[in-house]
């Protein structure tokens, strides 16, 4: 099981270049495929994510954009991220041996304390997410800059 954070938001917050994302975290959202298939090895995998941001429905989450360009052999979708019980459940009833969420980071404390029965906290989360981040970045700059010419596909 793989969690992650959804990508940064961009400063100015009517910046829809990159759906909701900054530039860097639109450019990494479309190397995620990339990610999962070389470093991961993953190919049979779900996902969970949710869609809006918030209750007004009307702008769609990071999370949502963060996952955009990957083809799970699952996807689940929730309406909202005040959804971690059904969420738990549905993960917990997921047949797949790998599966990637991304929620925010609230939610993700929230999420590991419902799965595991143990309290997370936010010093917990900022030890897991320093980890994991530079974990992303040492891959990303390998697939971002380690080959000729791969850094040209992105689509922004």
């Amino acid at each position: 099981m793989w969690i992650i954070r959804h990508g940064e938001k961009p400063d100015n917050p009517k910046d829809h270049e990159y759906d909701g994302l900054t530039r860097q975290g639109g450019i990494r959202a479309f190397y995620l495929q990339e990610f999962i298939e070389s470093e991961l090895k993953l190919s049979n995998y779900a996902t969970f994510t949710y869609t809006k941001a918030h209750s007004d429905g009307l702008a769609r989450s990071r999370a949502y954009y963060t996952l955009q360009f990957l083809s799970p052999s699952e996807k689940h979708t929730y309406d909202t991220r005040d959804q971690i019980s059904q969420l738990v459940t549905d993960i917990r009833q997921c047949n797949f041996p790998n599966m990637l969420i991304c929620w925010e980071h609230v939610g993700i404390m929230e999420l590991l304390t419902k799965l595991t029965g143990k309290n997370f906290d936010a010093s917990d989360f900022n030890r897991y997410i320093d980890w994991f981040s530079s974990q992303i970045e040492i891959c990303f700059r390998k697939l971002h800059f380690g080959r000729s010419g791969f850094g040209k596909r992105h689509p922004h």
